[in-house]
């Protein structure tokens, strides 16, 4: 990893305000993110009405594990009840669990027009 290596998630912006707040200190993924790895610098994009760059953290660890395992590791970390996280993850046979640590919010968010304006063909991930 070099010094400009960071990682663009898109989160629910619902989910980013419980990161944000410390009640939700993992990411849950049906997939795993490509170069997901720890001390990889994370930068948020949250979705929904707030399409803007609001903050970033670093990944602690990537816990892979079958559904059915995956939640009693991460029900205290994950800010989602039971049947959300079944919901969720219904027909995937692995999840994934993005520990994140040492999180971080803009003080001022970056806006999806902002940020099209600096690189035109930005796509939300």
């Amino acid at each position: 990893m070099t010094g400009g290596d960071y990682l663009l998630l898109s989160i629910r912006s619902n989910h980013w305000a419980a990161i944000a707040s410390g009640r939700k200190r993992v990411e849950l993924r049906r997939v795993r993110p490509v170069r997901a790895e720890p001390g990889m610098r994370v930068l948020v994009y949250s979705s929904g009405e707030d399409m803007s760059l609001v903050g970033g953290a670093v990944i602690g660890k990537v816990i892979e594990a079958p559904v059915a395992e995956l939640w009693p590791s991460v029900r205290t970390r994950a800010s989602v009840s039971s049947d959300e996280f079944t919901a969720y993850f219904r027909g995937s046979a692995l999840g994934y669990a993005i520990v994140l640590k040492e999180v971080w919010t803009m003080v001022v968010p970056i806006t999806l027009r902002d940020l099209r304006r600096r690189w035109p063909r930005f796509v939300p991930p």
